[in-house]
This record gives C-alpha cells, structure tokens and sequence, in this order.
C-alpha cells in the first residue's frame, strides 16, 4: 500500500460509534468521498498515544478537533453550525485559513445572503431582531482569572476594561458547563456588586434580541448575534472577527471607536463565513470541494 492508500480518523468514542452506526453525515460522507475514489479509511481512538502513534502510520490522518502532529495530518471541526465543517492545519480557530482570508461585500449576493439568514434565524429558533435596548451582553466562558496567548487580557479585566470605557448597563452569563472555582466565583460576585452590573441566567436568545451589543473574548454567541444584526466587540483572537470590533487586531482605543459607528452587512458576513470559506456537507457540490480543500493541504485524492 502507498503512502496516499491510507486514511486514518482518529476519534472519540462516541464519535466514532457514531460513524460506525452511520449517525454523522460530515464523516460519512467523507470516507465516501476516500473510498470511491480507492482509499482505504481506518477509525481509531483519539488519545495522546493513538494521536502520536499517527506519525509512525503510512498515509495521511485526521483529528477531531485535536491539534496536528505531523505534516501528514489535519484537523477537522465543525464551524458553529451543523452541516458546515473545516479542514485545517491547526486546530486554533483564529489559526484557520478563514481567519486570514479577506471579506469582500461585493462578491456575495445579497438577496442569498438574506434568504440564507432567514433559515437559520428560523432554524436556531431566533427571534426577529429588534430595536437595540441601552445594555451590553457579555457572555463569559472558562478560566476568568486567566490571561491566555490568544487573549488581549483576562476575561475578568475584560469586564473591569468595559466597566470604564462603556456608560450602558452590563448584562453577563456564565457558561453552564463550565466548572469555575472558588476564586473565579468570588471575582464575579465582586463585580456584580457594581451597580452597572447584571449577572443573569435568561436565555441567550432573549439577551441577543434586545442588546446593544456583544463583548466577550470570543464565544461562539457573536455568531447568533451577527443573525440578529448585534455588533460585537472581541477582546480574544478568533475566526469570525472579520466584521468584528477587536482589541486584538484593532487596540483598545479603535475597537471601542468601531463598536460604536459600525452597521456592517452580516447577512452577506455570514453567507461568506459559512457557505463560501467552509464545507456544506448538505451541498451536491460537497465531494469537489471537500476534495479541493484537501488539496490546499497536499492531500491529492
């Protein structure tokens, strides 16, 4: 067997039972593409030794959201929303080859662009947008006291930084499958003792469809907000920061200035975002273009 005869998805259990009982289309649907086309496909576990154990296999191997580790391997993941994935070579989500591309308005048509909105506002059960009330949703995510490499500052700064530079009321969630500790907590009860400060539990849906707009590092909420028409304000590196305010790519200063003028198209955003720079395992076309981004990575079927 050559080198290009062989193709390894190294998987999560449940993932994996799931590919067997033929239960996900993205996978499915893409061994179908390898083995029309001759390759064998091999499912294995995905932990460190099965992962490291790649780089000693003949052909070419993927990971579930796992980092590559070999020139011979890709990472696949879904971009936010099912049926649209990515095939990468890093599993950074502002590493992707979309979070360096350049959006042009021009080249998306718009009355696509609003039919493609209109089915996932439907679809994700979104109410219609509405008048933008005088409070900024910040939804939080995991390690609060912690100032990562992709971050411009700490999640908890971040509230202290939006404290002073923003007059309107702060509404913030705390993500439900985190597990915060004992410090986090007491650095967010002590924030939301400042009278500019909600801490709440409603819906993400209800908070969306009512606020001015979105900060946060870089939750996936943004996305949902770019469907209701909500700006956002990104202290954190990440892909879809493109129509975003960011304090990565922008500074301090010209993030909160772009925040406050900016109306950009996010239907035509997000048709770009999704049906242009990912893979639609729901489109006819999926085989060629899942073909053609392999290809971008030196994977030839």
């Amino acid at each position: 067997m050559s080198q290009g005869d062989l193709l390894t998805l190294y998987l999560p259990d449940w993932l994996r039972w799931r590919v067997e009982h033929e239960k996900h289309k993205f996978l499915v649907s893409l061994i179908d593409v390898f083995e029309v086309r001759g390759w064998r496909v091999d499912l294995r576990g995905n932990d460190l030794a099965d992962r490291l154990g790649s780089v000693a296999r003949s052909g070419w191997a993927l990971f579930y959201d796992d980092p590559p580790v070999s020139g011979r391997c890709l990472t696949m993941r879904q971009s936010y929303l099912e049926p649209f994935w990515r095939i990468e070579k890093s599993a950074k989500r502002w590493e992707f080859d979309v979070a360096r591309a350049e959006f042009s308005i021009e080249e998306i048509n718009p009355k696509r662009s609003q039919q493609f909105v209109s089915f996932w506002r439907k679809r994700l059960n979104l109410p219609d947008p509405k008048p933008a009330q005088n409070y900024v949703y910040v939804p939080l995510q995991g390690r609060l006291l912690s100032h990562r490499s992709f971050q411009s500052m700490s999640p908890i700064k971040m509230v202290e930084t939006l404290l002073k530079r923003e007059p309107s009321q702060l509404v913030l969630t705390l993500h439900p499958r985190e597990n915060y500790s004992d410090a986090e907590r007491q650095a967010i009860a002590r924030i939301a003792e400042h009278p500019r400060v909600t801490l709440s539990d409603a819906p993400m849906s209800t908070l969306l469809a009512d606020c001015a707009y979105v900060a946060t590092q870089n939750s996936a909420v943004v996305i949902s907000g770019y469907l209701l028409n909500k700006p956002a304000l990104l202290f954190g590196q990440i892909d879809f920061h493109h129509i975003a305010a960011s304090v990565h790519r922008d500074g301090l200063d010209k993030a909160f200035e772009k925040i406050e003028r900016q109306s950009p198209d996010y239907a035509r955003y997000l048709f770009w975002f999704f049906q242009e720079q990912a893979l639609n395992v729901w489109r006819p076309d999926f085989p060629d273009r899942l073909n053609s981004r392999l290809a971008d990575h030196g994977l030839a079927l």
